[in-house]
């Protein structure tokens, strides 16, 4: 019968969508083929932000994106796909928690008024992929010196992340935001407000640094540094001087538990002397010591730099007491966009996916479970991609990937079919375990 079973999946194969398997250059070590189909569902508008969550309590991982054209919640079905829930109204960066304590996610997204550039809202679900969007919370750091008004050019929103900062059970909001002076680029600070939830979908007196950070913050990421069971804060960010220098900075802000914070890691953690920002941060163990771990993508940019150059994948293992040891080159991802670290092939170490911008590439960076990386497994998706998001999206244990693309402004499914060490993802099985593994060249 085993014959019988081949040919059927054989069959079954040539219909479940083309399959693309790419090579990795030798790097020393075999990279795990990456193969897989694709299943595209449009947005609205190009992206902004994507968070996922099981927006309709089913128990399925949905994914909400924020676009040019609003919000638009894709709620996994029971059949594998996704199905669209449009919000027009909702915009802006994107994070998610249950901020009213009902039993139903709700999401917080960054916005502005005409009066005031950055604040937050909270919309509760549903339960069905819809929301209620609440009152306006504007940004309560006080900018003052030449930061102040009118000297400032521009003060916006860079990154929103929730957490409990306080360890009262409730979700807070950590807002960072950037302010551009009208002496740019001379003068560029920013700096960050926590809002502390009540529990209500509501918030208590908030938390803001008494002085604006020399640095323009560029990517933020909320997790426990030293494992006290309060939500601390790691920041990417440029410091540019008067002279043009850049240095690009990991920040770290250990919080008290009690409603403030302390700096606890500041360091520049790249040798460049040219034009670079932080591109994206993640978090992880990657070296499975229980203390929280950190990935960053640097973008070069400026004059004689390609666009979509090689951009550095850097390391910095935590001490699990907010500080970091020296930061550790991965590799590198022509136009890395974006990164998201899970335990993709259930070795139980962490691995990292880097998406880019220019080649259209995913490249999946193996972890030994020692701090280090294998060389790239990569898949070529096409087109300028935006975000990645990692995530049980059908029930099966294995985690799978979801990543938004701009021009054509789409969302992609990708299935992790989890065959031996090899990173297989697809959109939809149409065969069962263990014959998916034979197709693709198994």
């Amino acid at each position: 019968m085993r014959w019988l079973w081949t040919i059927v999946a054989l069959s079954l194969s040539s219909t479940a969508g083309a399959q693309e398997t790419l090579e990795t250059e030798d790097a020393g070590e075999e990279a795990p083929a990456t193969t897989g189909t694709r299943g595209t569902y449009p947005l609205p508008g190009e992206p902004t932000a994507s968070v996922s969550g099981d927006f309709n309590g089913d128990g399925r991982a949905d994914v909400a994106t924020t676009t040019a054209g609003g919000l638009v919640v894709h709620l996994r079905t029971w059949a594998g796909t996704f199905q669209a829930v449009a919000s027009p109204s909702i915009s802006g960066f994107l994070a998610a928690a249950d901020f009213n304590r009902d039993g139903r996610l709700d999401l917080v997204s960054t916005a502005a008024t005409a009066d005031v550039p950055c604040g937050i809202v909270v919309h509760a679900g549903r339960g069905d992929g819809t929301f209620t969007s609440g009152p306006f919370v504007p940004f309560v750091h006080r900018v003052e010196g030449a930061g102040a008004p009118p000297n400032y050019w521009r003060l916006f929103c860079k990154s929103v992340r929730t957490g409990d900062f306080n360890r009262d059970g409730n979700p807070d909001v950590a807002l960072a935001f950037g302010i551009q002076g009208r002496a740019f680029p001379a003068s560029i600070s920013g700096s960050f407000d926590v809002f502390f939830g009540n529990g209500a979908g509501g918030f208590g007196t908030p938390y803001t640094p008494d002085d604006e950070q020399p640095f323009w913050t560029h990517v933020m990421l909320a997790t426990d540094l030293n494992g006290d069971r309060a939500t601390d804060l790691v920041f990417g960010d440029t410091e540019r001087h008067l002279s043009g220098a850049r240095a690009n900075r990991v920040t770290a802000f250990l919080s008290n538990g009690s409603g403030g914070f302390t700096q606890s890691y500041d360091v520049d953690v790249t040798a460049t002397t040219g034009n670079a920002v932080f591109e994206a941060i993640s978090g992880g163990d990657f070296n499975g010591d229980g203390k929280a771990d950190v990935a960053l993508v640097l973008e070069m940019f400026g004059a004689g730099i390609p666009a979509g150059e090689p951009r550095p994948l850097t390391v910095l293992l935590g001490n699990g007491d907010g500080t970091f040891g020296a930061a550790t080159a991965v590799g590198t991802t022509r136009g890395a966009q974006d990164v998201t670290a899970a335990d993709f092939n259930g070795d139980r170490r962490q691995d990292l996916a880097v998406i880019s911008d220019s080649s259209g590439t995913l490249s999946v960076f193996y972890g030994r479970g020692n701090g280090t990386f294998g060389p790239p497994s990569d898949l070529t998706l096409g087109g300028p991609l935006f975000s990645v998001l990692a995530g049980h999206f059908d029930l099966d244990r294995r985690v799978d990937l979801v990543i938004t693309s701009r021009n054509p402004a789409i969302l992609t499914l990708l299935r992790n079919t989890g065959c031996e060490r090899r990173f297989t993802l697809a959109d939809v099985h149409r065969f069962p375990w263990p014959w998916r593994c034979f197709m693709g060249g198994w």
